[in-house]
């Protein structure tokens, strides 16, 4: 029975395309609820996940039981009818970077790292494009992969602006800030025929950590974008809705320059909104063993104030360790992906003397 008390937008408004054909009503939605594509269009679409919502929306619980702002309270506004307005596009794992705590489902480039015989995952959604170029539609969500090297995406705004309905649309985005064009197409001249943009640039460190946390990258080239990003917000005019903002994602391998991070944003004025990783498991919060518990207390007792919120649960993260029998598992996948990539991350890590140790205890 469908619990009437539990509302989320998404649930009665928006529909997530994964690149392997199936969908949700958005990105947090547990993966044993997706449903196939064509579901789409079922008047009944997600009964199952309403009637489970306790389990299917779990991330999004979780969060607001830890007195965090969830995704389902990130977007409030309801319609009175059943249509689609909320379009989450994420049609292909195409990426140009293999981050640390990704993985070959999110990018293509970990998929033939691992030796993955198909890496590449794409949908064909344009069966669908009577949804997508529907008057109805009032937001779209793009993500990947890397959205801004997804053909895809770039023809979808483009038919937008060509039919005008771009005026009446809001776009969001999760970019690695590693381009602005496609082909000889600027994504600025794009955007501006747009109701509004919100653009979040996924950056979890700088300088040398930031090229080994998000392998492929060149921190020359996102610090590049960072600031032309940045000059574009603040040279738009009045009725343009331009917002551009970090998403900053945060592990066992950023938590310790953290505090120059923020430093680094703060002197930009360009507002970082923080997240706790989930997973994968080893390079999580929980995983900090205890004799370097105190040293990542100390430095989130320092940042605690840029966001109460996310920094008091990253703390308590810190504080109940409860993984830290992983913590030699992330020493080897620190080192393991070193090695393969001729990178150096782990010794810009406080880890070695917890080696030492590992090492001579045997």
């Amino acid at each position: 029975m469908v619990d009437e008390t539990f509302k989320c937008a998404f649930l009665e408004h928006g529909v997530t395309f994964y690149s392997d054909g199936m969908v949700g009503p958005c990105c947090q939605i547990d993966y044993n609820y997706r449903e196939p594509n064509e579901h789409i269009r079922d008047k009944n679409r997600f009964s199952n996940i309403k009637e489970n919502y306790k389990e299917a929306c779990k991330t999004c619980l979780n969060a607001e039981r830890k007195g965090l702002k969830s995704y389902r309270q990130s977007q409030d506004k309801f319609y009175n009818d059943n249509k689609l307005r909320y379009l989450d596009i994420r049609t292909t794992n195409k990426c140009n970077l293999i981050c640390r705590m990704c993985d070959p489902f999110y990018s293509d480039k970990w998929g033939k790292e691992l030796n993955v015989k198909n890496p590449l995952v794409q949908v064909d959604i344009s069966e669908f494009d009577d949804i997508v170029f529907s008057d109805d539609v009032k937001w779209i969500y793009f993500t990947g992969g890397e959205p801004l090297i997804n053909p895809k995406h770039w023809e979808i705004l483009q038919v937008l602006v060509d039919s005008g309905k771009s005026k009446h649309i809001q776009l969001q985005y999760n970019t690695n800030m590693t381009t602005a064009k496609y082909k000889k197409i600027d994504i600025f001249t794009l955007w501006s025929q747009f109701k509004s943009v919100f653009v979040l640039g996924s950056i979890d460190a700088i300088g040398k950590e930031l090229e080994y946390i998000r392998s492929g990258a060149k921190w020359e080239t996102i610090d590049k974008h960072i600031n032309v990003f940045n000059e574009y917000k603040n040279s738009t005019s009045p009725d343009f809705d331009f917002i551009f903002e970090i998403h900053l994602t945060l592990t066992i391998m950023n938590i310790w320059s953290i505090e120059k991070i923020l430093d680094y944003f703060n002197k930009l004025n360009i507002k970082v909104n923080v997240q706790i990783l989930t997973g994968p498991d080893i390079l999580a919060l929980n995983v900090i063993p205890d004799s370097l518990q105190q040293e990542a207390l100390d430095i989130l007792y320092k940042v605690k104030s840029a966001n109460p919120e996310v920094f008091s649960s990253a703390i308590s993260e810190v504080k109940n360790n409860i993984n830290k029998v992983l913590f030699e598992k992330t020493m080897l996948f620190t080192i393991l992906l070193d090695n393969k990539r001729n990178e150096d991350l782990f010794n810009l890590l406080p880890f070695s003397d917890e080696a030492t140790k590992t090492v001579g205890s045997r």
